[in-house]
C-alpha cells in the first residue's frame, strides 16, 4: 500500500484558484478536460430543455437545496441502504494536483440531510474523473483515470471496505493495491447486489470509441478484493462518445448515457441486458437531450431512474422508466431544474432505492454541493 500517503485536506486552497469569468473558465477548462462545451454553446438556451424525446411522465422530484461537501472537483457518490454514504473527487486543476480524496457520509433518518466527514486523502497520484460504487456487504470500489486527457491515460482501480455501523470518523480500509487495468479516460463504475462490476469508459489513446467491462471481486471473504474481469483483459467497444456514464440493477437491466462530443451537447442512451460474460445493448442509442453535457444515471431496482445533467449555465434532471413492451425504450419525465443550481457542473448521482443523491460543482467556490430527494 506504497503508492498512497494520508494526509489532512484544506479546502480552502481551492478558492484560490476561482474563476472569475465565462471565458477564463472556459480556458481553464479546455485544459483540464473537465468542460465539454464552446462558450456559445453553454449561452445557448439557458432554459436548459432541449428535449428531443416527448416527456411521458409527470414524475416530479423535491430536491433539497444545494448544501456543502466539501472541496474538489468532479464528483462521485455511492449510497448503501444503511444510508452509509461514499463521495469521492480528486483536487486536480490547471495549476496543481494532489490526488484523491473522499468523505464517508450518513443520511439522517428523514432523508433530508447527509452528514459528511471531513475530507481524507486517498492517494497522491495523477487522478481525474473518479467514480466510486459500494456492494452490499460495503466493499468499496474506485476506479479513475490518470492521465491529464484522453490522448494517453490509464485506468485504475483500488478497494477498501468500510464499516457499516461505523461511526463517521473512520476511514476506509483499502484492501488492494491501486492497480491498472486498462487504458481508458472518464470511466465510470457500478455494482449489484449479485456483486457484478459495470465499468464505461472512453478511449485512453484520442480514439472517438467509448469501452465497457464486467467483473466480479476475486474472493473478498477470503480476503482477496482484487477484480476478475469477466469480459477479459481488454474493454469491449459498444458505441461513440465522451463522458460515458453506466448504471445497473439487480434484474440485469442496464442503462448507459453519454454525450457526443465535447463540441457536440446532444446526449442519448443505450438500454442493455447483464449476461455472464457481456452486456447485450440495444443498437438503438435513442437521442433524449439537444444540449446537455457531463450526464449521469441512477438505475433503481423497479426499473425506474434519474439522469442528471447541465447545460454549462446550470444543473437538470429527468426522471424515467424502462418501457416494459420496448427493451430499447426508456420513457422520460420532462426535463427540470435543480433548485438553486446556476452556475454549477453535473457531477454525479446515485441512489440507495429509497433516496436519491446528487452532487455538484459549485463553480465559483471550486466546491462540491450535494442536493436529496426521494427516489422516484
Amino acid at each position: 500500500m506504497n503508492r498512497y500517503f494520508p494526509l489532512s485536506f484544506d479546502s480552502n486552497i481551492f478558492r484560490r484558484h476561482k474563476r472569475r469569468s465565462m471565458i477564463g473558465g472556459a480556458l481553464c477548462a479546455i485544459v483540464l478536460s473537465c468542460f465539454t462545451g464552446s462558450v456559445s454553446a453553454q449561452s445557448a438556451e439557458e432554459d436548459g430543455v432541449g428535449d428531443t424525446e416527448a416527456a411521458t411522465l409527470s414524475a416530479t422530484m423535491d430536491w433539497s437545496d444545494l448544501a456543502y461537501v466539501g472541496g474538489g472537483y468532479r464528483s462521485s457518490t455511492a449510497m448503501h441502504y444503511s444510508g452509509m454514504v461514499v463521495e469521492i473527487h480528486d483536487a486536480r486543476n490547471a495549476l496543481y494536483q494532489t490526488g484523491l480524496y473522499y468523505h464517508i457520509g450518513k443520511l439522517n433518518a428523514s432523508g433530508t440531510k447527509v452528514t459528511w466527514s471531513p475530507s481524507k486523502h486517498l492517494c497522491y497520484c495523477s487522478s481525474v474523473y473518479a467514480s466510486v460504487a459500494i456492494t452490499n456487504e460495503g466493499y468499496v470500489i474506485v476506479a479513475y483515470s490518470e492521465g491529464k486527457n484522453k490522448k494517453d491515460s490509464n485506468l485504475n482501480y483500488i478497494v477498501g471496505t468500510l464499516n457499516l455501523n461505523g461511526d463517521l470518523e473512520q476511514r476506509i480500509q483499502w484492501k488492494t493495491d491501486i492497480v491498472t487495468f486498462d487504458s481508458g479516460y472518464h470511466d465510470t463504475i457500478a455494482v449489484n447486489a449479485s456483486g457484478v462490476i459495470a465499468e464505461a469508459h472512453e478511449s485512453g489513446s484520442g480514439g472517438k470509441g467509448i469501452y465497457y467491462r464486467l467483473g466480479h471481486l476475486k474472493d473478498p471473504a477470503g480476503g482477496d478484493f482484487h477484480i476478475v474481469w469477466d469480459t477479459g483483459d481488454e474493454g469491449q467497444p459498444y458505441s461513440n462518445g465522451i463522458n460515458p456514464h453506466i448504471s445497473i440493477n439487480d434484474s440485469g437491466e442496464v442503462v448507459e448515457v453519454h454525450q457526443v462530443a465535447s463540441n457536440d451537447h446532444k446526449l442519448h442512451y443505450i438500454r442493455g441486458k447483464l449476461k455472464a460474460k457481456s452486456i447485450v445493448f440495444n443498437t438503438s442509442q435513442p437521442k433524449y437531450n439537444n444540449n446537455g453535457q457531463r450526464p449521469a444515471v441512477v438505475l433503481l431496482n423497479d426499473g425506474s431512474l434519474v439522469e442528471l445533467h447541465d447545460n454549462g449555465s446550470s444543473v437538470y434532471y429527468r426522471t424515467g422508466q424502462l418501457d416494459s413492451k420496448d427493451a430499447s425504450k426508456i420513457n422520460w419525465s420532462e426535463t427540470q431544474l435543480i433548485p438553486k443550481s446556476k452556475d454549477h457542473e453535473s457531477n454525479s448521482v446515485s441512489s440507495n432505492g429509497v433516496y436519491a443523491l446528487a452532487t455538484v460543482f459549485d463553480d465559483y467556490y471550486t466546491s462540491i454541493r450535494y442536493s436529496l430527494s426521494v427516489a422516484p
